[in-house]
């Protein structure tokens, strides 16, 4: 009824005046408030306690139909609600004048919105329950809240000289007849209190009771329960639970209907929509656009990609044309607001799969690599390695943690407080991969030591490949001659690329020479050594093509002076018979050294295979120092006469200079006389001999840093060859090592699998089933060739303990190279277009990016229907 206005003015006019329009929205909201609400009808049940034969199990499974005389009663009772037009406190009163005092309490609770009582333990519901929790829990069961399958290690109860336990036996009934075992699903213990309660009692009972408020009596546990399950509170709650989940029961069935048709509606959108984003997040693809506008050019991939699907689905068709392009206020779940919430729950559920099979694992190791972004905030990248019975060995990024400090002991904490936060216990920790930086090496204050702290089977391994490139870095840095080679080589790349034409030239040049396959000059880096192996191959390939290119610009009248000049000085560096020694040299050891780091690289090498990879190429390059006259022989015949003899020479012995002698003392006249070298023996001495020893020696120190690991695992590769005397000391080793992990039957459970292996060969298809025509066995190590055995013939039980060290050893990085993988992908999303995105965000999409794979397997299904059902809004 419109409230009339008494103004003159207001007479006549089309519109209402902005001052009745408020008058009115005031006297509406009045009248609203002193309206009955409908908790009222729902605050108690009036169903009547049934007969104890129709009660068929003591859990209360749902009825089909509802009895007669029940549904009339419910039938009687809303047409009463429903002609009945009484105030708030007389509607309470009404139905039950006992209780109005409680009723309103709990309408109270309910109307505060309280998030509590969605856990699924009862000890942590609150007192008055509000309905929409009690409506969740009706629908998912008891089976979540049962929690029978644990220690029961809280509920302990001292009782004089003794301690009683609750006990999985009172979760059962036997009865007494048939003897048939009979679950009591009502039945829920609550690790928070150390307390069972009834299910339906907690739910919907109104009268307290040892059940409602938790029972721990477990002297007599057994009576008290079946005593409870045979009362007529707890036959009513029952019988309360079955027609509560009967929607046809309710009074208030056409708004759950209404409810769960929106929630259909809603979950198909999302399912659509949901679909769109795990494509976009999995490549790494921007979502948002310049605006959300459907059918505007700039509105994005996300909306793209749903307005091209609605040409051929017609549900989203119907949608978008309904619900698109409203404004906000207005539920499409088209806006950028939905979609962040989406990935949000999707990076969530793929962490919490990654951190439930480390907590399956139980072993892992960690590695972290830091680099700035486009914002110029250090990233640090968190990778988890661990071992599954199906996979083996699986590597994982978890997060990008923005850092704040470099020292080794913040850096520590963050590696712990992301542990804690995850749930993951640092004490199963037994590996830490990182670079060789002093902040995270260091043996007093480095992360490593630090972490080491807190658990001590966390074993620091330096990352092999990073170890490598630091090799190859004080090798190039160990005499002048190395260090004026690669200037040269980086002097030339910027001299050619400083022109378009000069490149253009230099690309004819190569490209003419079709026998060979030749590259174009590469430039150098700081920190991929790999650019070096490139870099150094395409100069020594290629020597003679860029002589000529050379010749030719220094020669050119038409190029600047300045141009003519450097070609010049370069041109005489190339031409230099040491130049091209070191080119040679070069080239064959960064090769070698480029195939082995390729190969550490891999996620599936073992610490053993790589041990052995290195110590390989330390025997390499030892034998190089003995091949300078094949390294000459090599150079010689890429280089022209240098003089009029023509002959190739070195650089020293063109050179006319004085011989200098050194001052002789008084007591110096029988000494031998200096011997004065040749320009030959000058530059092996000089420049030769010292790079291939500072190879070596860097090497080998590198190589101590694994001693300690391969004492203990080294048996493993080749446990088939070791006698019983090896075996044993290995044993007694690692038992050792690990003593919170193997018991002293390791040495028993070792000789008799070292028997089991002699008698399944490698290669065989015991040992290595074909994958494709392939055997496995030529792509696995021999220790997780060993792993898969175990649990492929269910051997677990048997070599508990040889299981366990096969999974302390591949839980163990070799190199941090999937964390440097992840910089890859952070540069992808986080670029100059989109450098204010929030960390949240930058975590989530990177995580979704990089686990592709187990996005892709995850069924989001029960994400889509909570997420409808919170979201579902009556139109």
């Amino acid at each position: 009824m419109e409230k009339s206005t008494s103004r003159n003015r207001d007479q006549g006019r089309k519109y209402k005046a902005g001052s009745v329009k408020r008058q009115e929205k005031a006297y509406e909201k009045e009248r609203v408030k002193k309206l009955p609400k409908i908790t009222q009808w729902l605050a108690y049940s009036i169903v009547s306690a049934p007969a104890k034969s129709q009660i068929h199990t003591e859990s209360g499974p749902s009825l089909n139909k509802p009895s007669t005389s029940v549904g009339a009663s419910l039938n009687k009772r809303s047409a009463a609600t429903a002609s009945t037009e009484r105030s708030e406190p007389d509607v309470v009163s009404a139905i039950d004048p006992e209780r109005s005092e409680e009723t309103q309490e709990e309408v109270k609770a309910m109307n505060t919105g309280t998030e509590q009582g969605f856990e699924n333990d009862l000890g942590l519901w609150p007192k008055i329950i509000p309905e929409n929790v009690c409506d969740y829990w009706l629908k998912r069961g008891s089976a979540e809240c049962r929690h029978c399958d644990g220690d029961f290690k809280e509920s302990a109860v001292k009782e004089l000289n003794r301690t009683r336990h609750c006990t999985k036996t009172l979760f059962t009934r036997t009865h007494s007849l048939s003897g048939q075992e009979i679950n009591l699903n009502w039945l829920c213990y609550s690790k928070t209190t150390g307390k069972v309660y009834c299910f339906p009692c907690k739910l919907l009972s109104k009268v307290q009771s040892s059940f409602t408020t938790g029972f721990n009596g477990w002297k007599n546990a057994r009576y008290v329960i079946e005593s409870h399950s045979r009362s007529d509170q707890h036959r009513k709650s029952m019988v309360d639970m079955i027609y509560r989940k009967t929607t046809g029961a309710r009074i208030d069935s056409n708004l759950v209907l209404q409810y769960e048709s929106d929630c259909e509606y809603w979950q198909a959108v999302l399912r659509r929509c949901v679909d769109v984003l795990k494509l976009l997040c999995e490549r790494g693809l921007a979502i948002r656009g310049k605006d959300e506008v459907i059918g505007s050019a700039h509105n994005g991939n996300y909306l793209g990609i749903l307005e091209l699907l609605s040409i051929y689905d017609s549900f989203l068709a119907a949608h978008i044309k309904k619900h698109a392009n409203k404004g906000s206020g207005h539920t499409s779940y088209l806006s950028h607001v939905i979609s962040e919430e989406v990935i949000g729950i999707m990076a969530e559920k793929v962490m919490s799969s990654i951190t439930d099979e480390v907590k399956t694992a139980k072993y892992f190791s960690v590695s972290l690599d830091s680099t700035p972004d486009i914002s110029h905030m250090d990233q640090l990248s968190f990778t988890i390695r661990y071992v599954l019975p199906t996979t083996g060995p699986v590597e994982r990024f978890l997060q990008f943690i923005p850092m704040l400090s470099h020292t080794g002991r913040d850096i520590a904490t963050t590696v712990l407080d992301f542990l804690k936060e995850k749930n993951i216990s640092v004490l199963d920790c037994r590996g830490q991969s990182y670079d060789n930086a002093s902040n995270m090496s260091g043996k007093y204050q480095g992360t490593q030591q630090i972490i080491k702290n807190e658990c001590s089977e966390a074993e620091y391994i330096p990352c092999m490949a990073h170890s490598l490139n630091l090799v190859g870095k004080c090798a190039a840095e160990s005499c002048p001659a190395a260090v004026s080679l690669f200037g040269l080589i980086q002097n030339l790349y910027s001299f050619l690329v400083a022109s378009t034409y000069r490149w253009r030239r230099h690309r004819e040049v190569i490209e003419t020479n079709k026998d060979k396959k030749l590259k174009v000059d590469k430039k150098l880096s700081d920190t991929r050594w790999s650019a070096q192996a490139d870099a150094v191959a395409a100069l020594s390939r290629a020597h003679k093509e860029n002589i000529i290119v050379l010749e030719e610009f220094s020669s050119d009248q038409n190029q600047p002076a300045e141009t003519r000049a450097e070609a010049s000085g370069l041109l005489k560096g190339l031409k230099k018979l040491e130049t091209v020694i070191l080119l040679e040299v070069w080239d064959t050891v960064l090769e070698r050294f480029q195939s082995a780091s390729i190969q550490l690289q891999k996620p599936g090498i073992s610490l053993n295979t790589a041990v052995t990879l290195l110590e390989s190429l330390l025997q390499f390059v030892k034998d190089l120092r003995s091949q300078f006259d094949d390294f000459e022989a090599k150079a010689m015949a890429k280089c022209d006469p240098s003089d009029v003899t023509g002959k190739v020479a070195y650089y020293a012995d063109r050179q006319s200079q004085r011989i200098r002698k050194r001052k002789r003392h008084h007591d110096e006249l029988d000494s031998v006389e200096d011997v004065t070298l040749t320009g030959r023996d000058m530059f092996r001495v000089t420049a030769f001999l010292p790079i291939i020893d500072k190879l070596y020696a860097a090497l080998t120190q590198r190589l101590a840093a694994y001693s300690d690991l391969r004492e203990k695992f080294g048996f493993l590769s080749e446990i088939s060859n070791k006698t019983n005397t090896e075996l044993k000391a290995a044993a007694e080793k690692l038992v050792s090592s690990y003593p919170n992990d193997l018991e002293a039957g390791l040495e028993s459970e070792l000789l008799q699998f070292a028997h089991l292996m002699k008698s399944i060969p490698r290669g065989s298809s015991e040992s290595a089933p074909s994958l494709g025509g392939v055997k496995a066995a030529q792509r696995q190590s021999p220790e997780l060739e060993m792993y898969k055995i175990i649990h492929r013939h269910d051997m677990v039980e048997t070599f508990a303990n040889v299981e366990i060290v096969l999974r302390l050893y591949l839980c163990m990085f070799v190199t941090n190279c999937t964390g440097e993988r992840s910089f890859s992908k952070l540069k992808l999303l986080k670029n100059y277009l989109r450098n204010t995105m929030w960390q949240n965000r930058l975590s989530s999409l990177t995580l979704l990016s990089i686990e592709h794979e187990k996005l892709r397997v995850l069924d989001f299904t029960d994400v889509i229907k909570q997420f409808a059902s919170k979201k579902a809004r009556k139109k």
